[in-house]
């Protein structure tokens, strides 16, 4: 009889199937039992005093680092392409939005990886494209760490999908161009096969809730995608849902603009504070719209 279980890593993976047992994902989460609070606040806190909470985040509210958003009024590339493959029926990565876009915006440098905005700090001009990572907040400062940091996650994305052939450095990355055949259709197809089960389905929670933190400014606030959820979230998106359960981070729960100055990168001198700012507003203000519209060829 065929024996399945659930583990945490490759290797594991590997030892178990000599034993003949056979993996049916290598992670599994119990958010769906944690309470769904309609007010964001209600988990911060809890969160904060280390209880597990989740909320209904707004999609409209849901950013990248990269300034690209997932609301009505906002532009993706990965919902763009599943609102082109609901249109059009057409279930198939070469021709896409989605190659398109791999194939238009390849950015050179960290700077150029922030679509529209114009005022990163001057070193960024100079950074490999994973050094958008280093945002004014963000603890680590090597371009080492960080490299190390992207390539461990998109190798345990592609494990966790079976997919451990993939690599950051011979495929390139999800966010942007260029990448392999094969990575944009591993991305292409992940993003119609959720978008597709939670048609059928609805949405379920038993891989988690989707990780992100909450950025203030002044009385507003947005929340960024952090530890995975940005397939989920455009297929919600594209599917016309307004919210989706969330869960802050144990890294990065909150940040506050009236802090600026105590952000790790801006004490560092990595980024000044009127940078920073600048930043914040974008992307709060990002017209990624606009943006698309205006740089894109992958739209016509």
């Amino acid at each position: 009889m065929e024996k399945i279980l659930r583990v945490g890593n490759a290797y594991q993976k590997k030892i178990l199937a000599r034993l003949g047992y056979k993996l049916t994902r290598l992670k599994e989460s119990k958010t769906a039992e944690n309470k769904v609070y309609t007010d964001p606040l209600d988990s911060l806190v809890l969160r904060q005093l280390g209880l597990k909470s989740s909320f209904k985040c707004p999609i409209e509210l849901c950013r990248q680092e990269t300034g690209f958003g997932f609301g009505t009024n906002q532009w993706h590339p990965f919902v763009a392409a599943l609102k082109e493959y609901a249109k059009s029926g057409v279930n198939k990565y070469e021709g896409s939005i989605l190659q398109k876009f791999y194939q238009n915006w390849n950015p050179q440098s960290a700077a150029e990886v922030l679509a529209g905005f114009n005022q990163a700090p001057e070193s960024f001009g100079n950074f490999p494209t994973y050094g958008h990572y280093l945002m004014p907040w963000r603890v680590d400062s090597s371009l080492e760490r960080m490299r190390k940091d992207v390539d461990q996650w998109s190798a345990r994305d592609y494990q966790e999908h079976e997919h451990q052939q993939l690599n950051m450095k011979d495929d390139g990355y999800k966010n942007y161009g260029p990448v392999s055949r094969r990575l944009g259709e591993f991305e292409y197809n992940r993003l119609v096969n959720i978008y597709e089960k939670i048609k059928r389905e609805g949405y379920q929670r038993d891989h988690g809730d989707v990780g992100v933190m909450m950025i203030k400014d002044n009385s507003d606030y947005i929340f960024m995608l952090r530890g995975g959820g940005v397939h989920r979230t455009a297929a919600l998106a594209a599917l016309g849902y307004t919210t989706i359960p969330a869960t802050f981070i144990v890294q990065d729960y909150f940040i506050d603009t009236k802090y600026v100055n105590h952000w790790p990168q801006v004490k560092s001198g990595l980024w000044q504070s009127d940078e920073a700012i600048a930043y914040i507003k974008y992307l709060f203000n990002f017209d990624s719209c606009s943006w698309a519209k205006r740089n894109a060829c992958w739209l016509q």
